[in-house]
């Protein structure tokens, strides 16, 4: 059976892609910044992980046509099995440039499967209305959203929000209905 193929968007220290690396992957991983990307390959080469990494800086708007640097996202010329993309939603602008990259992803390859996850991030709300109205599913009844999951118990005193402190006791894991 041939290697799942991943696409993670804004991988930041990249945890979903050393997991599906671990597992044998062949993974894609992306951000805005380089020192994300060369510290997972630091971590992929030192972990010596079975699977495949390609790593390539993408700038979520640019890859819609609205900012600067690589002009698309590898979603719109290579087919994966799972699109991630884990805490992303920080801007409005971003979060909503996300949205019409996946719904891109999935209208091109409907059996893409998609992982979604948020921390209540400002940009939630437009994540999922650029999704919708992207995916011609806004009059369809069965609308995206996100389900509420707990933090397990033995994370709940770690799982704080990198930019205020406050504890994070759930998370949104993204269900397209």
């Amino acid at each position: 059976r041939p290697a799942l193929s991943i696409l993670e968007i804004g991988c930041g220290a990249g945890l979903p892609s050393l997991c599906a690396l671990a597992a044998g992957a062949s993974v894609v991983a992306t951000d805005l910044e380089e020192l994300p990307l060369a510290l997972l390959k630091a971590a992929a080469i030192s972990q010596d992980l079975p699977g495949q990494l390609e790593t390539l800086r993408v700038d979520a708007l640019s890859a819609v046509g609205s900012g600067f640097g690589r002009a698309y996202c590898p979603s719109e010329t290579q087919q994966f099995d799972v699109i991630v993309c884990s805490d992303c939603l920080y801007k409005v602008d971003v979060a909503q440039a996300i949205g019409k990259i996946l719904a891109r992803a999935l209208s091109k390859h409907p059996g893409t499967k998609l992982v979604v996850t948020d921390a209540y991030r400002r940009g939630r709300d437009a994540f999922l209305d650029t999704l919708t109205i992207d995916l011609g599913l806004l009059h369809s009844g069965s609308l995206p959203g996100f389900e509420s999951v707990a933090v397990p118990p033995w994370a709940v005193d770690e799982a704080r929000d990198p930019f205020d402190g406050s504890a994070t006791e759930e998370v949104g894991l993204l269900r397209l209905r």
